[in-house]
């Protein structure tokens, strides 16, 4: 899962005094623990800002939202690479105001009040909700348990929603929205879909 990628428009924030800084830069490649930042060519009124061991603060903005981070400046700005440090288990996600979708048939489990199960697959996931099918029949309106089978990496996601509509053409296809979801499972959606679009 690459969610920072070459090319990528990255800002570093920081403290200039008592003014915050952001300067817009680019990400030139992603290594294991690091990333190489192409400074612009205003970077050097910054310099003392910009020096191996100072803290900086990042966004990244990516197709799934704005990936924000803080970090040290590992190679600093007088260096052959500007390089920070990178922990992709340490980023948290902020979603635009669109909200991306990813289209993936993925196995989801829905489980109603009293227990009963029923089983659907996936059409399109989204950070507001996911459209599926099923041979069930679910009532409108209804707020429904459901766990969403990813892969090893994102595992099971679990949250409450509710189905909102049905297609009149295609009865079988469902639409819900997130009703109840914890912070953590709202980022692993957001990972996922980036993970696959």
């Amino acid at each position: 899962m690459n969610l920072v990628r070459e090319g990528q428009k990255l800002n570093l924030i920081f403290n200039k005094g008592e003014k915050t800084v952001e300067i817009t830069c680019v990400v030139g490649s992603v290594e294991f623990d690091r990333i190489v930042v192409e400074l612009p060519k205003s970077f050097m009124r910054y310099i003392e800002f910009l020096a191996s061991g100072c803290e900086v603060s990042v966004r990244v903005f990516s197709t799934a939202g704005i990936i924000a981070f803080n970090s040290i400046i590992i190679n600093g700005g007088l260096e052959d690479v500007f390089t920070i440090e990178y922990d992709e288990n340490a980023v948290r996600m902020e979603p635009y105001t669109e909200s991306p979708t990813v289209e993936e048939m993925l196995e989801l489990i829905i489980k109603d009040k009293s227990g009963k199960v029923y089983s659907a697959k996936t059409i399109e996931i989204g950070t507001k909700g996911i459209k599926f099918v099923t041979e069930s029949k679910l009532a409108l309106e209804t707020i429904y348990d459901f766990t969403l089978i990813t892969n090893e990496e994102f595992g099971n996601i679990e949250f409450t929603g509710l189905i909102n509509s049905y297609d009149e053409v295609f009865p079988d296809e469902y639409v819900m929205s997130y009703t109840k979801i914890s912070g953590a499972d709202r980022q692993n959606i957001l990972r996922f879909i980036y993970s696959v679009g």
